[in-house]
C-alpha cells in the first residue's frame, strides 16, 4: 500500500489561494500599514544613506506579495530620493 504524501503543494493544492484573493481579503493588514507609515517616513529620514556609487537595498519580509508592501516600498523609495537624488540605485 502506498501513502499519499499531503504535504507537498500542487498546482491545486497551494499556500496562497492566488488571483487577487490575498488583496481582497487584507482589510486588516492595510490599517496596520496605514498606521506605521509615519514611523516608516521617520525611519527614512534618520537612516544613513548610501555613498556614491553604492546601493540602497531594501527587503519586504512579509508573508504575501500584494497592494500592502507598494504604499510602504514607495514611502521608502521616494523618501530616500528626496534625501539624495534620482539616480540613487535601489535595490
Amino acid at each position: 500500500m502506498t501513502r499519499k504524501n499531503t504535504t507537498v503543494a500542487s498546482g491545486d493544492l497551494g499556500v496562497m489561494e492566488g488571483k487577487g484573493f490575498y488583496n481582497r481579503h487584507s482589510r486588516p493588514q492595510r490599517g496596520a500599514v496605514a498606521f506605521g507609515l509615519p514611523l516608516l517616513e521617520q525611519a527614512v529620514g534618520a537612516v544613513p544613506l548610501p555613498g556614491p556609487g553604492e546601493v540602497l537595498q531594501v527587503a519586504d519580509y512579509g508573508v504575501a506579495g500584494g497592494n500592502n508592501s507598494m504604499e510602504p516600498m514607495r514611502t521608502i523609495i521616494d523618501g530616500t530620493r528626496r534625501r539624495s537624488s534620482a539616480v540613487l540605485a535601489v535595490s
